[in-house]
């Protein structure tokens, strides 16, 4: 990868880039864009790079949904009785297929939230939830880091390297 520095601010980046396009909620680009798009810049990456593109841009996106979870999970303790008890009602019904669910969401580029915030309304498991959220993104991460360097290798005899 090069030099000390330069792996600082690429692992930077790239948490960062997962974690700040995550944090919008309802919008952003795919996971998958966004560490293909990192991979393209690389020059012959090593298979641990790219892993590490997918872990770190991974990490990013569940750590920033987990904000969005865990606002709505104490928010809901400020519900009304009526509407909690709903929602327990449901959550028991629901927390059977939650962690497949969340998987599938997190791992696919449609929106997260529709899911994310019942569960935290539901209080649904918070070490559950990230696993599968972090497990989901992690997978679709590391296919993006893999398939932007496919995409640069095929594409770089056609993209010049200057601006």
């Amino acid at each position: 990868m090069g030099s000390t520095d330069d792996l600082n601010n690429r692992v930077r980046t790239y948490f960062l880039g997962g974690f700040g396009f995550n944090l919008i909620p309802f919008a952003g680009p795919s996971n998958l864009l966004i560490a293909s798009t990192f991979a393209i810049g690389l020059v012959n990456p090593d298979p641990a790079t790219l892993l590490l593109i997918g872990f770190l841009v991974a990490l990013g996106a569940a750590l920033a949904k987990g904000i969005h979870y865990m606002i709505t999970f104490f928010v809901s303790g400020h519900l009304s009785e009526k509407r909690q008890a709903r929602l327990d009602a449901d959550g028991a019904k629901v927390k059977r297929w939650a962690f497949p669910l969340l998987f599938l969401v997190a791992a696919t580029p449609i929106p997260d939230e529709p899911v994310i915030i019942p569960l935290g309304l539901m209080k649904y498991s918070p070490a559950k939830f990230f696993t599968a959220y972090f497990l989901g993104k992690l997978s679709i991460a590391v296919a993006g880091a893999f398939l932007g360097n496919v995409a640069e290798k095929t594409f770089s005899g056609w993209l010049s390297p200057k601006l």
